[in-house]
């Protein structure tokens, strides 16, 4: 590691010792042959029970609190870096405290002969007959990033709005017009997957690509607030089509979805004529008719002309 020569350094392991007799085992250093903050262990006078020691020096201060073989312990070692090398030592049995003061009070604290440089942790086996464990050690410049466990990242899908409505066309017709919603994600392992439901087609272009997948790459697990289009397919018999969800989904993220909600409409035919007044049905008596004749249309819409009547003389069909 890169030589740290001011500050405050925390180094934090998990300790579980099985036999040892007195010596130290774990320390900070700014060489191979040049330590401070030493951990030591030793039996303890209480039958079965152990001490744990602290020093800048192969001299330890041991405390008289007694601690268990056989059971993991937090130890948390404060350093500042610096030629007096003022240390504390925590030894915790459970919890994780989240901060300095939430530890309480140190189980021990050194000073003087300190070194003003440390570039790396070292374990050392000082007997044949030691034996135990030492895991998990964190070393960093703040309590919080040795000692608190990290903050578990998920990734994240956001989709705003969850629920779209009212995609309508008439019958015949179609597709309906386009509507919107934004797609966002983070903390992501993986590309982001949109798929449609069966009468419901998406693009990320307005007016084009629905023809296309669609798939949002992630850089640096981030998937910026992107747009989609949405819209009822052309073509579809009337009646609704509510309640079709767009599946969203990315690797390790909960599925997002949205809801869609719409109709086709169907044609009512409609009967009309046109015009709806004929004239002009006259002639002379002497002449001995008919009149001129006239027509008008009877249409049903959207479909077709169904006929056309024509009339003369007395109004005959």
């Amino acid at each position: 590691m890169t030589a740290v020569t001011s500050g405050t350094l925390y180094c934090a392991s998990l300790v579980n010792v099985t036999t040892g007799t007195a010596g130290y085992f774990y320390h900070l250093g700014g060489s191979i042959s040049l330590f401070a903050a030493r951990v030591f262990v030793r039996p303890s006078a209480t039958s079965g029970k152990i001490n744990f020691g602290f020093s800048n020096t192969s001299t330890a201060t041991y405390s008289t609190t007694d601690f268990d073989p056989l059971t993991t312990y937090l130890i948390i070692i404060k350093y500042n870096v610096s030629a007096t090398g003022d240390a504390s030592l925590w030894v915790l049995s459970s919890g994780v405290p989240a901060t300095e003061v939430d530890a309480g009070t140190p189980l021990l604290t050194i000073t003087g002969t300190g070194q003003a440089s440390i570039d790396r942790v070292c374990l050392r086996q000082y007997s044949a007959t030691q034996n135990m464990t030492v895991d998990a050690i964190r070393l960093a410049t703040t309590w919080a990033d040795a000692v608190t466990p990290e903050t578990t990242i998920t990734p994240t899908i956001t989709v705003a709005p969850t629920s779209l409505s009212s995609f309508n066309y008439l019958e015949g017709s179609g597709p309906s017009a386009e509507q919107t919603f934004l797609v966002s994600g983070t903390n992501l392992t993986g590309n982001v997957f949109l798929a449609p439901s069966t009468n419901y087609e998406i693009s990320q272009s307005s007016g084009s690509g629905y023809d296309l997948p669609v798939e949002l790459t992630q850089t640096a697990g981030t998937v910026a607030e992107t747009t989609i289009y949405v819209r009822l397919k052309a073509g579809l018999t009337a009646g609704p089509y509510n309640g079709e969800t767009i599946n969203i989904t990315s690797a390790g993220a909960t599925p997002a979805t949205v809801t869609c909600n719409g109709s086709v409409t169907a044609l009512s035919p409609q009967l009309t004529v046109a015009p709806t007044v004929l004239t002009g049905f006259s002639y002379a008596v002497d002449n001995g008719g008919p009149s001129v004749s006239n027509y008008y249309t009877l249409k049903e819409s959207p479909y077709r002309v169904l006929w056309s009547y024509y009339s003369n003389r007395k109004y005959k069909l």
